[in-house]
């Protein structure tokens, strides 16, 4: 199956150009914030990111790094922390995800599959109470699939998490190159904000 990603990647690009002239708008679709103070700064690594359940894509850059966890932040707000690609939390989405534990991609891709393994998201919820839940999940096979990113195709392995618990169910899919690097995914942030997309390698 061929990705959509490159569409996808398009309009994260058009949405990001269209405020305050700094290529950056809320993955919520607000408004940017305004001003310049604590803007990443343009050479940092930047990945791409829409929101799918909301009117916004955006464009983050580079922050920070505490030991494997990056993070990246749109000009908008809106910050990501990412463990070997994996979202561990985030900021300014509301509700937020602090934490995120499960069996992270530089462990299974070496692994036999598929196989069982379980996550744990905590998360504030709408009175700003911590919410713990836990899931038992399937990590699949790799599939071979084809990307489009900056108009070059690349063969790549797609691999897909399935998680459930007694009310809730989920899958992320992460798009690897024969590197074993992750260049693109999918990843759920929870009921209220649904699924994001990511493109690792941008532009």
């Amino acid at each position: 199956m061929r990705s959509t990603w490159h569409i996808l990647a398009l309009a994260a690009l058009v949405l990001g150009s269209s405020g305050c002239g700094t290529g950056f708008r809320s993955l919520t679709g607000a408004q940017e914030l305004g001003g310049q103070a604590g803007t990443p700064h343009s050479e940092a690594p930047q990945i791409a990111a829409i929101l799918e359940s909301r009117d916004g894509g955006a464009v983050l850059r580079q922050v920070a790094r505490n030991g494997d966890v990056t993070t990246w932040r749109s000009a908008g707000g809106d910050t990501l922390s990412l463990e070997d690609g994996i979202i561990v939390a985030t900021q300014s989405l509301t509700p937020d995800i602090l934490s995120v534990e499960g069996l992270f991609p530089s462990r299974w891709r070496s692994m036999a599959r598929p196989l069982e393994t379980t996550r744990l998201h905590r998360h504030v919820d709408g009175e700003e109470k911590v919410v713990i839940r836990g899931y038992q999940c399937e990590i699949s096979q790799g599939v071979s699939d084809i990307v489009t990113i900056a108009g070059k195709s690349r063969p790549v392995s797609r691999t897909d998490e399935s998680c459930f618990n007694a009310d809730q169910s989920f899958t992320n899919s992460y798009w690897l190159d024969n590197s074993g690097e992750l260049v693109q995914s999918r990843q759920w942030l929870g009921d209220d904000l649904g699924y994001i997309r990511l493109q690792h390698r941008y532009p």
